[in-house]
């Protein structure tokens, strides 16, 4: 397994606590090797060779890097459904680092994988009691209790936080399904309607919002958001969910075929994410969003016949989907068809037009094909639309670079390091133009030396060492600046 999930993992679980225990003297259970006969040959592949890694590595490790590798272990088979293998990997590791809520949370994920209710809420409780203020454990906890039939529990546990928190979406379709269990349809549609307010493209939640309404006697509306309905759930910061079940507490098969192959794709596993992919059309054989998503991966993996083909066949199923339109936009381009691609994204987002995703390949596009200027109006969208997205800045600042306009990107990017100094991407992008536009101030060149430092120090790596030198080579410091790019090259 690669090592990204786990270090979002470890990453959120780091919030959790000051300083992990770790216990020399903790007793492990023996960790069984799992039933993978059932699995597709080439997850069944990856999961052993996974296993084979842990196996060889776990007898010289100690501390934080044993936790790791139980955790990595333990996420490798919660993400494939061998929840009893899991189940024992997050033990071991809870019982080597037994302060961090966040094992104890994760235990609680796959209790509830596994339908025992009673024990998630257990868990999901003493998670809570060590971290009051971590959004996901209370609603973990509400949506166990109320597929226990336990809905005023879920609220209770709930509600008192959601005004805190009232940004997020997760939160708001939680509580809608709250007051769908205790018949309350005008705040049911008030919380869905939140939901999707602040995360438009969690299409799941409108099929709750057509039962609502349905429920409520208005069958026009019931049947627009119908239209629109689909597997993507309501957006929730949950990184540790997201590495150990993904998407399999939802009830959707499809959704987690689907969130299995998105794992598997984003590590390069093709053959891995295409069996997913097969799962879930074989669940749902005209599904629009499992189509696209396969179209995406034939076209990756070379294969752009049936790329185009099963982007047809998304179409036919959603033709105003803007998902749908941006992967068929994808592959006309990768068929050398600008002008169809052009008239596809051009869809995607006047029906979509705050899905982001849409901008950014839209923008990436338009300054492949020379039109510099109406990419950069695409970047600056997407920019607005999620402000917190780094990969947006940098295209916005490509751009601006390109047309000359340096000092609009600096003046940016100088608000961006105030308003977000945590993203360290957003920093880096500051040092580079700081250091090499001839607009920049001696007061910003200084700046962009002092924070390119403190970054080499912190993160080290070649991109960060090569804006360091150059804001060196910006200050006069030219002989460091050779050197330090020396050990970046």
């Amino acid at each position: 397994m690669t090592s990204n999930p786990l270090r979002i993992l470890l990453g959120a679980l780091a919030l959790t606590i000051a300083s992990p225990v770790f216990s020399a003297d903790a007793l492990l259970k023996p960790l069984p090797s799992g039933e993978l006969s059932r699995l597709p040959p080439a997850q069944a592949k990856w999961l052993r060779d996974e296993r084979a890694d842990f196996d060889a590595a776990k007898a010289a490790l100690l501390g934080g890097p044993l936790v790791e590798a139980y955790a990595r272990i333990g996420s490798a088979y919660g993400k494939l459904g061998l929840y009893d293998v899991a189940e024992i990997a997050l033990y071991d590791a809870s019982q080597l680092a037994p302060e961090v809520s966040g094992w104890i949370y994760a235990q609680g994920l796959i209790a509830d994988a596994q339908k025992q209710s009673a024990a998630a809420v257990a868990f999901y409780s003493r998670a809570i009691a060590i971290d009051k203020n971590y959004l996901p454990y209370r609603i973990a906890f509400a949506e166990a209790k109320l597929r226990a039939g336990d809905a005023e529990a879920g609220r209770a546990q709930l509600s008192q936080y959601a005004a805190d928190t009232a940004d997020e979406p997760r939160a708001h379709a939680v509580l809608g399904d709250i007051a769908m269990a205790q018949k309350k349809y005008p705040e049911a549609i008030a919380q869905y309607q939140l939901a999707l307010k602040f995360d438009p493209q969690a299409n799941a939640v409108e099929a709750k919002l057509a039962d609502a309404y349905t429920a409520s006697g208005d069958a026009k509306s019931a049947a627009t958001a119908r239209a629109k309905a689909g597997h993507v759930a309501a957006r929730l910061t949950d990184p540790v969910r997201d590495a150990i079940v993904g998407a399999a507490l939802n009830g959707d098969e499809v959704a987690t075929e689907i969130a299995k192959a998105t794992f598997f794709s984003n590590n390069n596993r093709y053959a891995a994410a295409l069996e997913s992919l097969d799962a879930a059309l074989r669940l749902q054989p005209n599904d629009p969003q499992a189509l696209a998503f396969h179209a995406r991966v034939d076209a990756i993996s070379g294969n752009l016949a049936q790329a185009s083909q099963r982007a047809q066949a998304a179409l036919a199923a959603a033709p105003n989907s803007a998902v749908v339109l941006v992967t068929d936009a994808t592959i006309k381009e990768m068929t050398k068809d600008d002008a169809g691609a052009d008239a596809s994204y051009r869809k995607a987002i006047a029906g979509g037009p705050t899905f982001a995703d849409a901008r950014l390949r839209y923008g990436t596009f338009l300054m492949r094909t020379g039109k510099t200027a109406d990419a950069l109006a695409q970047f600056k969208e997407l920019t607005r639309l999620e402000p917190a997205r780094a990969e947006g800045w940098a295209y916005q600042t490509a751009a601006e670079v390109v047309l000359g306009r340096c000092a609009d990107a600096l003046q940016e990017l100088t608000a961006q390091t105030k308003e977000r100094p945590k993203n360290l991407l957003v920093r880096q992008l500051f040092v580079r133009i700081a250091a090499t536009c001839k607009s920049a101030t001696a007061e910003q060149r200084k700046a962009a030396l002092a924070d390119g430092g403190n970054l080499y120090t912190n993160t080290k790596g070649p991109d960060v060492a090569d804006a360091f030198a150059l804001a060196l080579a910006a200050n006069g410091r030219w002989e460091d600046a050779v050197q330090i790019e020396s050990g970046a090259m």
